[in-house]
């Protein structure tokens, strides 16, 4: 448990966000609009988490996390944002049972 919550609260926000808002993001931003950018962007991110039920709330959450680095500039900003999230979830699964069941 203590390995899952290491990855879900640290590893993975940082990892995913250097990927999805550092590089695909930045990337598509150079050769595109912003928008379509983020919007692209942040299907991918909701895709790649595999869970048809969360589709749209990842990509929502996605684009949170979009915004927050475009108003600061800073990836720093949406790695604390999905660390937040995360730490939330991982809350909720350990200590609602009915949460980690859907």
């Amino acid at each position: 448990k203590l390995l899952l919550a290491f990855s879900a609260c640290i590893v993975a926000p940082i990892t995913e966000e250097i990927l999805f808002r550092g590089y695909f993001y930045a990337a598509l931003k150079r050769f595109s609009e912003r928008l379509f950018a983020a919007i692209v962007t942040s299907l991918f991110f909701a895709l790649v988490h595999n869970n048809t039920g969360s589709l749209l709330p990842l990509f929502v959450l996605a684009m949170s996390f979009t915004i927050a680095y475009e108003l600061t500039g800073c990836l720093l900003v949406p790695i604390g944002m999905h660390a937040a999230f995360n730490t939330f979830q991982v809350i909720l699964m350990f200590t609602v049972p009915s949460a980690a069941n859907g």
